[in-house]
């Protein structure tokens, strides 16, 4: 009998889809006793019949094509073709554990209207060589995140690409991932918050460890999934999920531009220094800079960008707040 699906999203990233898939393949647990299903969106790496040609010695993996390449369709496609009623999300980059599976399976079997996120890690090595991997790690889940209590992890603090359910309590109480984000980032956040709307709960799960070995991870790329994020994704999650908008730094960000008082227009005014190209490039380029020497490591540095990109976001979006009859309340 089944006991778990394993969706995995991705596109065209065969190389570690393939380190990927044989890592499921050396489990713990009996692959007789779980399935490994390939969401894809028609690569053009040759990723489908690298997976075909595994199927043929795994009898445990899938491969899919999803007519829409987004992360939410092909998640939502993962929940479809499952089979068993404990799935497990994960991206194409995430490498796990031996024991991952079972963790997530084991703790499901113990508990019910519980969400579990598994552990995320960056590799050690990137880590100690890499001061942007260091920050990165820093974030995630686990020893470094104590002011997140992971019996009761809020809503932004998903961690989709490690995250199992019960699909018998998401469909019916929380519904799909939706469909209505199709640039990076939201759609997790936004699940999240319907997961804990409707007394759901999200738990930490360390057992169920991954290394994320991010695709083309850079200081360049970090700071464009952060400025892509906040212009064409944020006001989709601030209408589906405008809790959000009032328990993170989002809010005040968004106000810098909403705002017309004398206090804003003046951090307006820093504001369009602070996201000026040239202020940008001189930021990544320093950090790029000092990558490799760990005493030079600057957590305030990397928060700097994230917030930089984030107001690049707010001011560069096709359709202004005023547009969208801003309020008081926030997307009324």
């Amino acid at each position: 009998m089944l006991r778990a699906s394993v969706a995995i999203a991705t596109w065209n990233r065969r190389a570690l889809l393939e380190q990927l898939v044989d890592a499921l393949e050396n489990q713990t647990i009996p692959a007789s006793e779980f399935e490994v299903i390939v969401c894809d969106s028609d690569s053009t790496d040759g990723t489908k019949d690298a997976i075909l040609a595994l199927a043929a010695h795994h009898k445990n993996l899938r491969y899919v094509n999803v007519a829409q390449n987004t992360l939410a369709a092909k998640r939502n496609q993962g929940i479809h073709a499952a089979k068993a009623n404990i799935i497990i999300f994960m991206d194409d980059d995430a490498i796990p554990d031996a024991r991952f599976v079972d963790s997530h399976v084991k703790a499901h079997e113990k508990s019910a209207g519980i969400v579990f996120c598994g552990q995320i890690r960056y590799p050690e090595k990137w880590i100690t060589q890499s001061n942007y991997f260091r920050y990165r790690d820093s974030r995630h889940l686990g020893p470094s995140r104590p002011d997140v209590p992971p019996s009761d992890l809020p809503p932004w603090m998903i961690t989709v690409m490690n995250l199992s359910f019960k699909r018998s309590e998401i469909v019916s109480q929380v519904g799909y991932v939706s469909e209505e984000f199709t640039r990076y980032g939201g759609e997790d956040t936004e699940l999240g918050f319907r997961i804990v709307a409707v007394g759901m709960r999200l738990v930490y799960l360390p057992e169920a460890l991954v290394l994320h070995y991010e695709y083309e991870g850079s200081i360049r790329k970090y700071y464009r999934k952060a400025y892509v994020a906040m212009r064409d994704s944020a006001p989709v999650l601030y209408r589906l999920a405008p809790g959000f908008l009032h328990a993170t730094k989002g809010g005040y960000l968004e106000r810098i531009y909403a705002n017309t008082n004398v206090c804003t227009a003046i951090l307006r005014q820093v504001a369009r220094i602070c996201t000026h190209p040239w202020a940008v490039r001189l930021t990544i380029g320093c950090l790029e800079r000092i990558d490799r020497y760990r005493f030079l490591y600057l957590p305030s540095a990397y928060q700097y960008l994230t917030a930089v990109a984030a107001l690049a976001g707010i001011r560069d979006r096709a359709c202004t707040l005023q547009s969208l009859q801003l309020k008081g309340a926030w997307f009324e």
